[in-house]
């Protein structure tokens, strides 16, 4: 009897850790809006192409091959960190907008090197499958 008793305390707190560890949605998309700028920022196309839908993942792949080599450089150096601002999922729970802050980052639409005032952007998310990804 202590055996059984035993074995089913332990399936009841494994249950109970795996349903907790679960991420909602937003933890998921926030993960991967900061993984995608971070490894954008610091020059890991290949790395941001993976969090992307496939048009998006080609586009940004794309981008190594026209970026000057002393920018490719000093992009590669920086070490940014991202600041979610807000997260807005819409109501079919298929599409998302997440409005964020990167700071330390060069800025890639100005040969100005690294922003001062951090790069406010926008980032859209579709969901594909149990996958949110970059559009």
């Amino acid at each position: 009897m202590k055996i059984f008793k035993s074995i089913t305390c332990v399936l009841v707190l494994l249950i109970t850790i795996t349903s907790c560890s679960k991420k909602t949605d937003e933890q998921i998309i926030t993960d991967n809006v900061k993984g995608f700028a971070k490894a954008l920022y610091t020059g890991d196309f290949k790395k941001a192409a993976k969090y992307c839908t496939d048009t998006a993942g080609e586009s940004i792949l794309s981008i190594e091959s026209i970026m000057p080599e002393e920018m490719l450089t000093s992009i590669k150096k920086t070490k940014p960190t991202v600041e979610i601002i807000e997260v807005n999922i819409d109501e079919l729970n298929i599409s998302a907008k997440v409005k964020c802050v990167i700071q330390g980052a060069f800025d890639l639409n100005s040969t100005s090197g690294i922003s001062p005032e951090g790069i406010s952007t926008s980032f859209i998310l579709h969901k594909d499958g149990n996958k949110w990804l970059i559009n």
